[in-house]
């Protein structure tokens, strides 16, 4: 159900996001991502030696899932539910709470849950475009 809930929200907010989104999620990739996987989303980032573990290359999430890009699992990544070596435990992910409704800077004091999971919703679909928007042909 939440694969096909995802699925929709990318689909449905393709359109309406692919000027904005792309900007939004670009600025996301560039602050929670680039450190490590690099400015080009190809594993090289300043960070990248210092990690036990290499960054993936994220320009080849679509050629490594047979063409089509795993959207599912990077939904799960990003939004902490999955453990992923160079990231830390789900307890302590690189990125901290950013894409996580308990995130204190989202709306402040007086949000709603509801309202913090959307924020925390649009900046991982915003991510994923842009994701998206850099596999290697």
């Amino acid at each position: 159900m939440r694969l096909a809930i995802v699925g929709v929200l990318v689909l449905g907010a393709g359109a309406g996001m692919a000027q904005d989104g792309q900007v939004i999620g670009l600025v996301e990739y560039r602050n929670s991502c680039a450190s490590c996987h690099g400015e080009l989303g190809q594993g090289d980032g300043a960070m990248a030696s210092e990690l036990r573990t290499p960054p993936a290359n994220l320009t080849g999430l679509a050629a490594g899932n047979g063409g089509t890009f795993p959207l599912s699992y990077a939904y799960e990544v990003i939004a902490h539910s999955f453990e992923v070596g160079a990231h830390g435990s789900t307890d302590m992910p690189a990125w901290g709470l950013r894409y996580s409704a308990d995130a204190a800077d989202l709306l402040g004091p007086d949000a709603t849950e509801a309202e913090r999971q959307e924020v925390v919703t649009f900046r991982i679909l915003a991510l994923i475009e842009y994701l998206m928007s850099i596999q290697a042909e």
